[in-house]
């Protein structure tokens, strides 16, 4: 869980690098592209086919969009905001989803867990800092990111369950792909041998996380691994430091406790009575 945190986080800092010299569709269309390659070869690996009509069930494909469109909305945002802010706020995902699990599921919640998402969005507010002076509007992008990625999560359940992750990431990355595609053309600039390299970079991090990620479901207890998921947060405030000299205020370090200690207390406690 750890190491795939750390491979979304490093792929976030890479991503924001990298948008101060080409354009945000570019590198949604490169890394889209390195990307499928991986998955390409990775998939036979596991012992799954590349295609499967199976993948263009509707579940899967709306599933793409709102991850695609998560991944749109979060690239864009952190082209704006400091790499801890964006990644924080995207790490919400767990506490809207559970909203939406009221919402359109009609699922009963029991106290703890809405205990948990008032102590989460009270942690968004310190980490959004809307009395600030300086505050950023661009904000909402990661949370609408969190929107998508909870509206992903929800949908996730419909999907065909002898789909493997890896197939269902490639519908993903093949439309974010697309997007990108048809927006790079009127904005491209000239790209060097530097560019290429930290593209795939970032396309290798990514294509590692999810792998990981699935491991770590399948052969851990859920109870045990859930808080090591917010780790991530913690490797983007290193690296925003690190890179950026960015570095969380009080209130912001704060948001970020009440933010990571909801999501814990959620995925803990994820069962409805």
């Amino acid at each position: 869980m750890v190491v795939a945190m750390t491979g979304i986080a490093v792929n976030d800092a890479i991503i924001k690098q990298l948008m101060d010299t080409i354009s945000i569709s570019q590198l949604l269309l490169l890394r889209g592209v390195c990307v499928v390659l991986v998955l390409v070869f990775l998939i036979p690996l596991f012992g799954y086919r590349v295609w499967d009509r199976r993948l263009l069930q509707g579940w899967n494909l709306l599933r793409s969009g709102c991850d695609g469109a998560g991944a749109v909305c979060y690239v864009v945002g952190l082209s704006f905001l400091a790499l801890p802010v964006a990644a924080t706020l995207a790490w919400t995902s767990p506490i809207l989803l559970t909203l939406l699990a009221v919402i359109v599921l009609r699922e009963r919640v029991n106290a703890g867990r809405w205990l948990a998402v008032i102590v989460g969005f009270a942690g968004i507010v310190l980490v959004v800092q809307p009395w600030d002076a300086h505050w950023n509007g661009f904000v909402v992008l990661p949370l609408l990111a969190a929107v998508f990625g909870a509206s992903r999560d929800l949908v996730t359940r419909y999907i065909d369950p002898r789909l493997h992750p890896l197939q269902i990431m490639l519908v993903t990355m093949v439309l974010v792909s697309l997007a990108g595609a048809v927006l790079a053309p009127f904005n491209w600039h000239p790209l060097s041998a530097s560019h290429g390299l930290w593209v795939v970079l970032s396309a290798l991090c990514l294509t590692l996380a999810l792998p990981c990620l699935v491991m770590a479901i399948r052969m851990g207890e859920l109870s045990f691994i859930a808080p090591f998921n917010f780790s991530g947060i913690l490797v983007a405030v290193a690296l925003g430091y690190l890179v950026w000299n960015d570095f969380p205020n009080l209130p912001m370090w704060l948001g970020i406790g009440l933010i990571v200690i909801a999501g814990v207390v959620i995925c803990r406690h994820g069962k409805s009575t």
